[in-house]
């Protein structure tokens, strides 16, 4: 997505919450790509039904969930491990 990009995916859509439920934990995987060309990936929780909203800068970034009442809930974003690297994108001549 690009910067200032909104997505929505319902959370009867069991793609997006496996009981179709707007409670469910969900683990996003995000893959960072900066203007300088650099990247990072990082993971964040918030519950289905809701919205998870990513601020700051390069240097300095957190996420904020928001859950089905409006309750919102602001973190850091944890380094992802388990994962690995993004994906390597490449450019077309």
């Amino acid at each position: 997505m690009e910067r200032d990009a909104v997505a929505c995916c319902h959370y009867t859509n069991r793609d997006c919450s496996r009981n179709s439920r707007n409670d469910d934990v969900v683990i996003f995987r995000l893959y960072l790509y900066f203007m300088n060309g650099s990247s990072d990936a990082r993971i964040a929780k918030c519950t289905t039904g809701g919205a998870l909203i990513i601020r700051g800068t390069q240097d300095n970034y957190h996420g904020e969930c928001i859950d089905v009442n409006g309750v919102s809930t602001m973190f850091l974003l944890e380094k992802e491990h388990t994962y690995g690297s993004p994906p390597q994108t490449t450019k077309s001549t």
